[in-house]
Order: C-alpha cells, then sequence, then structure tokens
C-alpha cells in the first residue's frame, strides 16, 4: 500500500512541485516544502511498518532492523533539502 500511495500520490506531486519550483511559481516552493513532509511520513511510516516484528520476519538477516534503516538512509533527503527551501527568499518567486 506505501507503494502504491507513492508511485499513484506523492511522487506525482512531488514532479509537478518541482517543475513549479523550477520555473520560480510560488506554488511549486510551497508544494515542495509540503511533499517533502510527505516524504518524510512516507518514509518513517514504511521503515516503522517493515520493521515492526522484524525478529519474525527477517529470521536469516544479519541486521534486520538496523540494517534496514541504515540500508534506506538516503532516502531521508528530505531532512536535507528543507532547511534549504526554508531559507529560499519567498519574494523571489512570481504570484501567478
Amino acid at each position: 500500500a506505501f507503494e502504491v500511495a507513492n508511485g499513484v500520490v506523492l511522487f506525482p506531486m512531488r514532479i509537478a512541485a518541482a517543475w513549479g519550483f523550477l520555473n520560480m511559481k510560488r506554488w511549486g516552493h510551497q508544494w515542495m516544502i509540503i511533499t517533502c513532509w510527505m516524504g518524510v511520513y512516507a518514509w518513517v511510516a514504511y521503515m516503522w511498518n517493515l520493521t515492526t516484528y522484524a525478529e519474525m520476519r527477517m529470521v536469516d538477516v544479519v541486521a534486520p532492523v538496523w540494517g534496514w534503516w541504515l540500508y534506506n538512509l538516503w532516502y531521508v533527503t528530505p531532512f536535507i533539502v528543507m532547511p534549504y527551501l526554508y531559507t529560499i527568499d519567498r519574494e523571489l518567486f512570481t504570484d501567478d
């Protein structure tokens, strides 16, 4: 369900927000911030769901919980992008 929700809802929203952001539209800047927070929620919720009862699900894996968190660490890019988006001057973006 997380993959379907991300593929059908979050990623198209992110693509549209990126297009608006690159065209210096105010709504693109606002939606980039919104989709960053949605990405953080989706990543944490997916990882929480995946690592719940990991001892039973992933018996033969060396580090079931910590291994998955480290493996998926690069998905945390919204934490890197959000401070940048908040420091951008909103007056640079047009109102249309």
